[in-house]
Parts: C-alpha cells; structure tokens; sequence
C-alpha cells in the first residue's frame, strides 16, 4: 500500500519545498515527569520510548514516522499531537493540559538526530 522509499521522498521534497520540518532540539530540561511517563506509557507504543517506530508501530497501516529522521515544527507537532492526524490511528489528546501537550511536542522533536 505504501512503500516506505517513496514516502522518504515525499517527506524530503515537503521539507524542501514547504519548511515543513525544524531542525533537531533537545526537549527542555524542566520538562516535567509526567510528560515523560506519558510519552513512555502512551506514545512510545507506536513511536518507540526513543523515537524509532516500535513493533508494534510496524504493524499499523500506514506506520508513525521514524522521529529519529523527522522532527516537525513545534506548532505543527502540537497541533498533531492535539488534533490527531487524519488517515492514520493518531488520536487527538485534546485532554492533556496545555503545558503536557507542549512538552510532548518538545520530546517527540528531541530525537532527530539528523540524515
């Protein structure tokens, strides 16, 4: 259904053509513990505890982005991590306070390490 070579293209040339992606940063040293245990218990099912698509992330249709190679900007990872992305099995955490989902945003870029 997807292949993965060709969504790599398409991620680069969005990059490329958009200014869709940020560079790498490192989630802020205040980030709070329950932000990092909500990432550990609840995002890294499918993300992985350090960005890399778990297991059982390769097994959905399509799979999570590999947040080792991509990091979106700081709004745009807020508003996914908020809103949920259409097409996929991300779901909206709308519930989280504010200041959780902002450091979610944080940690989920803190893991580029580049291509």
């Amino acid at each position: 259904l997807y292949e993965r070579e060709k969504l790599e293209r398409l991620m680069d040339t969005l990059s490329q053509r958009f200014d869709m992606f940020a560079p790498p940063q490192k989630a802020p040293r205040r980030t709070g513990s329950q932000s990092f245990s909500i990432w550990a218990n609840t995002c890294s099912v499918c993300h992985g505890i350090d960005g890399a698509v778990s297991p059982f992330g390769h097994t959905l249709l399509p799979a999570p982005p590999d947040l080792r190679a991509y990091s979106l900007t700081h709004e745009r990872a807020l508003a996914v991590i908020r809103n949920g992305y259409p097409g996929t099995v991300m779901p909206p955490f709308r519930a989280f306070p504010e200041a959780v989902l902002e450091e979610l945003a944080a940690i989920s870029n803190s893991f580029r390490t580049g291509r």
